[in-house]
């Protein structure tokens, strides 16, 4: 136990890029799903609704958003924006699917750590799992919004979110 929780958390971090690499496109899932009420991806002012780790990057290191609403990822990858390019790699104008962030991250062999996550709670990459074999308990719904860029142009966005409906909950463990 550490008595300020931020030098741990940086450790954490420091320790997760110096595994992987400097060199490597990190990212760090960064949730906020209140885009779905607010309608406004702000990358000037993100409102990550996930863990310590994702927040305390936030506050204290260089980092790109994907630009996508609702499942955003951030990055501390230091060669990021020659290797990266949202619109052009993958439409962030939907969360899953083909061509989406998911499918990208996919097809670039990405890799995801698992940290105290439960399958039938946290696993947001299996919906790209789902839809790529088109199962039938989600759709696709369509919000209206944008997104606040840093440079404060704004761009009009109409994102589809892949839905389930509210009581209709899957148990992937009894899916096999």
């Amino acid at each position: 136990f550490c008595e300020n929780p931020d030098i741990t958390i940086d450790n954490i971090i420091n320790s997760i890029i110096e595994t992987f690499g400097q060199d490597r496109l990190l990212f760090f899932p960064c949730f906020d799903y209140k885009y779905t009420e607010s309608r406004l991806l702000d990358l000037n002012n993100i409102d990550c609704q996930l863990g310590p780790i994702t927040k305390r990057i936030l506050q204290t290191k260089k980092y790109f958003h994907n630009k996508v609403p609702v499942f955003g990822h951030i990055s501390t990858s230091l060669n990021l924006k020659n290797n990266f390019h949202p619109g052009e790699d993958y439409s962030y104008k939907k969360a899953f699917g083909e061509k989406s962030f998911y499918d990208w991250f996919k097809n670039s062999n990405g890799v995801i750590i698992f940290w105290g996550c439960d399958i039938n709670s946290a696993n947001t990459f299996i919906h790209q799992i789902e839809i790529d074999n088109n199962i039938k308990y989600r759709f696709a719904k369509n919000f209206k919004g944008s997104i606040l860029n840093q440079d404060l142009t704004k761009e009009e966005l109409d994102f589809k979110y892949f839905v389930r409906p509210n009581k209709n909950l899957v148990n992937y463990e009894q899916l096999g």
